[in-house]
């Protein structure tokens, strides 16, 4: 037991009782307020962050949009002619069926 002791003996010094902690962090609270230099509030942090968080994410994946087979989609938006492509399609003017069930009552007599 007193081989225990003598090995207990050298943390006496060190142990900390509750009230001696809640000082401790009184005390740093109170340097933590009267510190020199302007510390950031908790909105601009997250403020900065977003914005590195949006231009970190910008950097990596850009506005590559990758489809199925793992290409890049084609942009057909980029060009005029692809806008303009509706436009110039052939369509008849005077269809031949105005409704759908024309059209498939017409099929169901050919078949």
């Amino acid at each position: 037991m007193l081989d225990e002791l003598k090995l207990n003996e050298a943390n006496f010094d060190r142990h900390i009782d509750a009230q001696a902690r809640i000082e401790q962090r009184e005390m740093c609270h109170l340097r933590a307020q009267h510190k020199e230099k302007a510390g950031l509030t908790r909105p601009e942090i997250d403020a900065r962050r977003k914005v590195d968080m949006i231009t970190d994410m910008t950097k990596k994946f850009g506005k590559v949009t990758v489809g199925v087979h793992g290409m890049e989609l084609p942009k057909f938006s980029e060009t005029a002619e692809s806008k303009l492509w509706w436009k110039y399609q052939p369509h008849e003017s005077e269809p031949r069926f105005q409704s759908r069930l024309m059209l498939k009552q017409s099929h169901a007599f050919w078949a």
